[in-house]
């Protein structure tokens, strides 16, 4: 294999799976040991429990409720005040 093929297959394929130990091997036997070697390091046993901090996430699946309702509060507050002041604006007579 030429030197310029050799370095266009380099670059496209990670070094990992390019080095020359997993040239001239079996490649379905290197993809079964990278395999095997994702797997035994994912953790084993029972999902761990869900553990809540202190203001949010109370539940294992909370959503955005809360903050919806927040911001719908602070707008109609907002707004009534608005409302309100321009009222009194037009009990005098201005505008």
């Amino acid at each position: 294999m030429s030197f310029i093929a050799r370095r266009s297959l380099s670059t496209l394929i990670p070094p990992k799976i390019a080095s020359a130990a997993n040239i001239g091997s079996n490649p379905n036997a290197v993809k079964m040991a990278n395999v095997v070697a994702l797997y035994q390091k994912l953790p084993k046993g029972d999902k761990q429990p869900f553990k809540a901090t202190k203001y949010f996430d109370k539940d294992s699946n909370a959503s955005s409720k809360f903050f919806v309702y927040l911001a719908t509060g602070i707008i109609t507050f907002g707004y009534t005040c608005e409302w309100y002041f321009h009222l009194r604006h037009h009990k005098h007579g201005d505008h």
